[in-house]
């Protein structure tokens, strides 16, 4: 039979829902009752309907298949008397396409095999002893067990068992809406788990155990690897509960998560374990301590709590990071030459989905300075476009070893300054507002070399000064004194702005000379304002201006 022509005849019949999905194919159908002495007042019944070339599709085509091949068989007994059904219900969906949306699925690589069968009792709207096997080939197997209950009332209390699920082909499947990034991971390895799940009208409740083992994630683009994971993973969760329910926790399990390696370019570590706790809403991770860098990194006890729904996530943790080696950090760049130490206390961390906020701050000991970076927060924490923000403060930089390190031309002198509002977003920067100025020191001579002149101002204005090193009375001299340094700068809505703080008789100064002899360094376009992009394509020139100094004209 068609089922198109079979549609159109009884189309006033059927939902218009169905109708739109324009479902179309052939069928057979053999349908068998029977009544025997044997069955008393119970009637045996029998279906089953073979579909070829079934397709379907709703108007978008962000749901369809094509070239199904399904057989469903249907054998049961009714008892009118005590109204009750008794049904065992067979699928077996082996060639085919569908698509949801991203996902797609070829059932002649994927079949899926299903039987479902329970007891229903008709006034009741309850079927009892409901039972489901079903395996999606090479996804794994699932099996359910328990009551369900279709009043006012409505029960869903199941037992489900899933065995050797494939991870590789769970995350292939779920991977392709993801971006290129994500789905050139590699995933391996085969879990299980054992759910308790009850659904009472708005309540609900998940109990149980998932597993892991042998498992291993790869990023071969990036050269991450993780070897040898093993999970253990209690559950328990409750969508309503009370905040001051002082109820007797009867579930408090123990869980972990173990890797035995862990390599990336610039880490290893063999082996890792993070052991945890699990009760109603509840994880609490135990302290962890890692040496990294050189230093030692640890996470304190660990306590998160799960609201009403399973996103509403709030905790509080601690985090230090004690003497980390600034040169074993992998920057692999001729630019950069970092030397130093860092320290992270964070006595309190609490997160929830909106933000992740910190007490403490993190110190790093460099350029003969310490640098204090406090106010620690992160807009929303587990979303991609979550924002970083802080405050920077240092005193008593050392600019000698600053230029030293960083292309640009020599400096000597003492720096403080604060970045306050400094936010990243996507690893760009996305706002700041940061004031220097230099101060004296006994001992330390403020000089400015002729490249750190031209480096500046192609910073200011985008363009160099007319001083060479190589041609004048610069041939002699390489460095000017100076008597201050004074620069603001900030960053909002893409829009950069740089100004001096030094202004004398209507005259902008960066650097402004000493009195009897030095340079000063004028901001020529004090109202400049250019977008970020064309600030950091500046900083790319900054090391080329001495090359490019060396062919204009000296003063």
């Amino acid at each position: 039979m068609d089922s198109g022509s079979l549609l159109t005849l009884f189309s006033s019949f059927v939902p218009k829902e169905v109708l739109e999905l324009e479902p179309a194919g052939h069928f057979d159908l053999e349908i068998e009752v029977s009544q025997t002495p044997q069955d008393g007042d119970e009637w045996s019944f029998s279906c089953i309907l073979n579909l070829t070339e079934g397709a379907f599709h709703n108007p978008p085509f962000t749901l369809a298949s094509e070239s199904l091949h399904q057989k469903i068989s249907l054998q049961g007994k009714y008892h009118p008397v005590k109204k009750r059904t008794k049904f065992s219900v067979e699928f077996d969906l082996s060639k085919g396409e569908s698509l949801w949306n991203e996902y797609y699925v070829d059932w002649s690589k994927n079949p899926f095999r299903a039987n479902v069968s329970g007891v229903y009792h008709i006034p009741l709207k309850r079927l009892d002893d409901f039972s489901l096997e079903a395996s999606l080939f090479p996804l794994g197997k699932i099996d359910a067990r328990g009551l369900l209950r279709f009043q006012d009332s409505s029960l869903f209390d199941l037992e489900i068992f899933a065995s050797k699920l494939n991870l590789s082909s769970i995350y292939s499947f779920f991977s392709q809406e993801q971006t290129p990034e994500q789905s050139a991971l590699d995933l391996k390895g085969e879990a299980e788990s054992q759910i308790r799940l009850r659904k009472e009208k708005d309540k609900l409740s998940i109990i149980g155990q998932i597993q892991v083992r042998n498992a291993s994630l790869e990023n071969r683009e990036k050269e991450i690897l993780m070897e040898g994971i093993d999970i253990e993973l209690p559950v328990y969760y409750e969508n309503q509960i009370k905040e001051n329910d002082e109820k007797e926790e009867s579930f408090l399990k123990k869980g972990y998560f173990r890797v035995r390696e862990f390599k990336t370019p610039f880490l290893s570590k063999a082996p890792l374990q993070i052991n945890f706790l699990v009760g109603r809403n509840k994880f609490m991770i135990e302290p962890v301590t890692m040496e990294i860098f050189g230093g030692k990194a640890a996470l304190g006890k660990s306590v998160f709590f799960i609201g009403s729904k399973p996103s509403d996530i709030h905790g509080t943790l601690s985090f230090s990071l004690s003497d980390m080696d600034l040169s074993q950090l992998p920057i692999e760049s001729d630019r950069f030459n970092l030397s130093g130490l860092a320290n992270v206390d964070l006595s309190h961390i609490e997160i929830d989905p909106e933000e992740l906020s910190t007490i403490g701050k993190g110190e790093i000991d460099i350029f003969d300075t310490r640098i204090n970076v406090e106010n620690i927060k992160i807009a929303k924490p587990f979303s991609e476009d979550r924002t970083i923000s802080c405050d920077v403060e240092f005193k008593d930089l050392n600019l000698e070893k600053l230029t030293d390190s960083i292309p640009f031309g020599r400096v000597t002198g003492i720096l403080r300054g604060e970045i306050k509002d400094l936010a990243f977003s996507y690893g760009q920067p996305e706002s700041f507002i940061m004031n220097l100025e230099s101060v004296k020191k006994k001992g330390v001579p403020r000089k400015f070399s002729v490249r750190a002149v031209n480096d500046l101002s192609v910073i200011s204005s985008g363009e160099q000064t007319a001083i060479s090193s190589k041609k004048g009375f610069t041939r002699f001299i390489q460095e000017f004194g100076y008597k201050k340094i004074g620069i603001f700068c900030s960053l909002k809505n893409d829009i950069f702005t740089l100004s001096g703080t030094i202004k004398e008789k209507g005259v902008e100064y960066l650097v402004k000379r000493s009195w009897l002899f030095g340079i000063s360094v004028v901001n020529k376009k004090p109202r400049n304002r250019i977008r970020f992009k064309d600030m950091m394509d500046r900083l790319k020139r900054i090391g080329q201006s001495e090359k490019a100094s060396d062919q204009t004209n000296g003063f």
